[in-house]
């Protein structure tokens, strides 16, 4: 590899490519080092390579992911990396922005075109495979720009002038064990809270008008209608706090970065959500038996 590319050495002529992103990449320091092998492949003596990462106004530049690393101090995380390989003969260019946000957006543009897409497909296939569980269950499937820009390959990926179409990519297995199954049972749970909120309003307002409106013809209401409060109240705390839990705890997944440092995260919100969501099932339970 030769020395740090010129952002301004834009090949002549025409060249073919893609342009994608893929949501909620969190990656390691050796991930994102492999990230980087896969990028170079097919990449020849005479290419320039160039990775960045920025804060702020600030930026600190290197050749490799490598030698960035020592450069960046005690930072636990990068959520702004951009890793970026060019060669002229034969023209090959790939780019890879990691964050700020929760995309991953990569470009590949080269002369030949088969190899523009297989390498596009190889990058897109590798970063679905490193989603978290609860985010493949969100989002489903990686994005494609539709009809970029000319100068895409110099584009930052903050840039919203590009549309986006969600798209399937290629894989021998193309779901996850359990990622359908997972997906309907948020929905059911979200679905069994809103029914069970409808149901306490329902007793609620029956107390003041005398009448059970959740019965055919809204019969006057009895005790034992009114005694199901309690029944729903707790449901409905129990499974919305439940959903609550699992969209917080996707949503903190759902940022992209790479983890210099190990470290596990704690999130004041996603804990609360869960303890209310188990005080919930008890009092549902106990209800049972009154």
């Amino acid at each position: 590899m030769t020395d740090l590319m010129d952002p301004l050495d834009e090949q002549e002529g025409q060249t073919k490519g893609r342009e994608g992103r893929v949501a909620g990449v969190r990656l390691t320091v050796e991930q994102a080092e492999a990230l980087w092998e896969l990028a170079l492949g097919g990449f020849e003596g005479d290419a320039k390579t160039i990775v960045t990462y920025e804060i702020g106004g600030d930026s600190t530049k290197a050749r490799t992911p490598a030698r960035l690393w020592p450069m960046l101090g005690d930072r636990e995380a990068l959520d702004n990396l951009r890793m970026e390989a060019r060669q002229q003969e034969p023209y090959r260019h790939v780019t890879i922005q990691l964050g700020p946000g929760k995309w991953t957006t990569y470009t590949v543009r080269a002369e030949d075109p088969t190899w523009a897409l297989g390498r596009y497909e190889e990058l897109t296939e590798w970063l679905v495979a490193r989603q978290s569980f609860l985010v493949r269950v969100d989002t489903k499937r990686p994005e494609i720009a539709l009809t970029p820009p000319a100068d895409a390959p110099s584009r930052k990926a903050t840039d919203s002038d590009t549309t986006w179409a969600s798209r399937d990519v290629w894989s021998p297995r193309p779901t996850r064990p359990w990622e359908t199954p997972t997906s309907l049972a948020i929905m059911l749970i979200w679905a069994l809270a809103v029914c069970a909120t409808v149901g306490w309003l329902s007793l609620v307002v029956g107390q003041f008008t005398g009448r059970n409106y959740m019965e055919n013809g809204s019969p006057p209401i009895t005790p034992a209608d009114l005694s199901q409060r309690g029944f729903y109240l707790w449901s409905a705390i129990a499974l919305g706090a439940a959903v609550f839990a699992v969209k917080r705890a996707t949503a903190l997944k759902m940022r992209t970065q790479v983890q210099l440092k190990p470290r596990k995260e704690y999130d004041t919100g996603t804990v609360i959500s869960i303890a209310a969501a188990v005080v919930g099932a008890v009092g549902t339970v106990l209800q049972l038996f009154k």
